[in-house]
């Protein structure tokens, strides 16, 4: 399936970001149990002007005295694969260090995600989620899917 997403990236036209490059929202679907302040940053190809990749920075932590404590710092790069006028739908992964329980543990997560964008709000995308949460650490080891259908939203400047 990997060879067939990536076939799409050199006809990927997406919805134009190059004005508005830099957007900051929340992320509520890398690390399922935690949101995280998301930061991303909108690089058009090289060889495509149209199609773009994001990078993605975010940070999360929870400290609900009912749940464990967690927290991550993690990175994520995505690619536009199908685009529409007000939809892009972006393929990646992502790769964090994270905290459970002061135990640090890797986290990756292989994910596709819908960007949208709503008529008359230009500037604020909204994104739903499907991806493999892999956490591996010392005791903390796991493998499980993730995914939101309201999973997050970023404003670009």
């Amino acid at each position: 399936m990997l060879p067939i997403l990536l076939g799409f990236l050199n006809i990927a036209i997406a919805k134009d970001l190059s004005e508005n490059p830099i957007g900051v929202g929340v992320n509520n679907w890398y690390n399922n149990d935690v949101p995280a302040l998301s930061l991303r940053y909108s690089l058009p190809f090289s060889s495509n002007p149209n199609g773009q990749f994001h990078i993605e920075g975010l940070v999360g932590l929870s400290v609900d005295p009912s749940t464990r404590s967690q927290s991550f710092v993690a990175g994520r790069i995505l690619s536009a694969v199908v685009i529409e006028d007000n939809m892009n739908l972006l393929a990646g992964g992502g790769v964090g260090i994270g905290w459970q329980n002061k135990t640090a543990v890797m986290q990756f997560q292989p994910a596709l995600e819908a960007q949208y964008f709503l008529f008359g709000l230009d500037y604020l995308s909204f994104e739903s989620g499907v991806g493999l949460d892999i956490t591996l650490g010392s005791g903390e080891n796991a493998i499980a899917t993730s995914g939101k259908i309201l999973g997050g939203f970023h404003y670009w400047f």
